[in-house]
């Protein structure tokens, strides 16, 4: 606490708190040294979802990101794939990691995109 200028505690409801949870994992991607000043975030809230596309079926059963899920944490490829897809899978990953139960996108802007199902996204 002695390195902050100002602290101050608020009490917000659970269902308050998508912002602390989004602004708490941002957090745990820096890793700050002593001496190093942050400036402080400008944020702003959109008045409307921010929706790029819209998943409408699964054919297979499977998510869209099975295959990229399966191997980040088995190092599996789908069967019956050839060389070329699996260099595909292999770079895909590199732009996605799972925490917890989910896998999330990195974006260009560093801003984390949970990766969801058809029926989570409808």
């Amino acid at each position: 606490m002695t390195e902050f200028n100002e602290i101050s505690f608020d009490y917000l409801s659970r269902s308050h708190n998508q912002f602390v949870n989004a602004l708490a994992m941002h957090s745990s991607m820096l890793q700050v040294t002593n001496g190093l000043e942050i400036e402080p975030l400008r944020i702003e809230v959109l008045t409307r979802p921010a929706h790029c596309m819209a998943v409408t079926e699964e054919p297979d059963g499977k998510s869209w990101y099975y295959d990229i899920m399966n191997y980040i944490k088995e190092q599996q490829f789908p069967g019956g794939s050839t060389a070329a897809n699996r260099r595909y899978i292999m770079k895909m990953a590199t732009n996605f990691f799972i925490s917890g139960e989910y896998l999330y996108k990195r974006s260009y802007d560093s801003i984390l995109l949970r990766c969801v199902e058809a029926t989570e996204a409808t």
